[in-house]
């Protein structure tokens, strides 16, 4: 098999359902230099068999993780997937989806045209739209950031950043640089794709591209999704802010990424860019004067399009 210039990092769990046709999106690729790492996280149904089954044959291009680490869950997963990755270039890949044919080359493209500008040794990170559907492949909405009220294509704000993440893993391409500065993920970040996109935001370069890559399934028990913003969506978070996995929990965890990423960068980090994750790391000390007062100071805010952009950072305005 020719090196691989793309690994594909597949992390699966109870995902037996929804795996052949992601299997068979990836064997539809146009660019054809890759290599699919898997791990799965302890499934109970044919998931881990299936895995095998592709793997079959197919020698160097299919590697299969096995240890003893038990279930992970998804950022531990990705973040095992992502330490046994050593190609030029990796993707991240939801068991759920299906990948357009030209994915990996449409990004890879792009990537390859931002190394040029910048170098290959810039942490960077390319990411794509993505097609939402149902559970049976049906169209839900054309474009996922206008489903969110996302605006990723404009320029990536490490502060905004650190409030909330527009960076979607199974859309995502990292360079080797990105991988060796932001490796290891650690447990206090909320997710993979979260910590790399401040990395990258951090020491190098986001780049959007405004198209769907994949079709971004939507079946009830994805780890995360898609939700469509707006008014009545907005009240229903404030109302069950104070909850269990409410937006205020969502804000803490937030908070102590933002405090792992400032120990563990320290004074590498532009100066502000250490100020406003350590300012955001500990706002929750603060009187409610203080915490407002270092949103407006380090630009703490959410991000949005047009008006659902007011009507978020109204809501974090209240509720921090």
């Amino acid at each position: 098999m020719t090196a691989p210039a793309v690994d594909i990092l597949l992390a699966t769990y109870n995902g037996a359902r929804w795996l052949e046709p992601l299997l068979a999106s990836l064997d539809a690729q146009t660019h054809p230099h890759w290599r699919l790492i898997a791990r799965d996280d302890g499934s109970t149904d044919d998931t881990p068999a299936r895995l095998d089954a592709f793997a079959a044959g197919r020698g160097e291009r299919v590697r299969i993780l096995r240890d003893d680490r038990g279930s992970l869950g998804a950022r531990g997963n990705f973040a095992a997937l992502l330490d046994a990755s050593q190609a030029p270039y990796a993707m991240f890949c939801d068991q759920d989806d299906v990948w357009l044919p030209d994915k990996i080359a449409v990004t890879l493209d792009r990537m390859r045209i931002l190394e040029a500008a910048r170098g290959a040794d810039t942490p960077l990170l390319v990411h794509t739209d993505l097609a939402v559907v149902d559970a049976d492949l049906a169209p839900v909405a054309g474009s996922y950031w206008a489903y969110q009220r996302f605006a990723p294509a404009r320029r990536m704000c490490f502060s905004r950043l650190l409030v909330q993440n527009v960076v979607t893993g199974c859309a995502t391409m990292i360079n080797a640089a990105l991988r060796e500065r932001a490796a290891p993920i650690p447990v206090e970040a909320v997710m993979h794709d979260w910590w790399l996109a401040l990395a990258a935001a951090a020491f190098g370069t986001i780049e959007a591209i405004e198209r769907p890559t994949l079709l971004y399934r939507q079946h009830g028990s994805n780890d995360t999704g898609a939700k469509r913003w707006g008014c009545r969506y907005v009240a229903g978070q404030v109302r069950r802010f104070g909850g269990a996995g409410g937006l205020g929990e969502r804000l803490r965890r937030a908070q102590r990424q933002a405090g792992a990423f400032a120990d563990r960068y320290g004074g590498e980090l532009a100066p502000a860019c250490e100020a406003a994750a350590r300012a955001y790391a500990t706002i929750g000390r603060r009187s409610a004067l203080g915490r407002r007062c270092q949103l407006f100071r380090h630009g703490l805010w959410m991000h949005g399009r047009a008006g659902m952009s007011l009507v978020k950072n109204l809501g974090l305005l209240l509720r921090i």
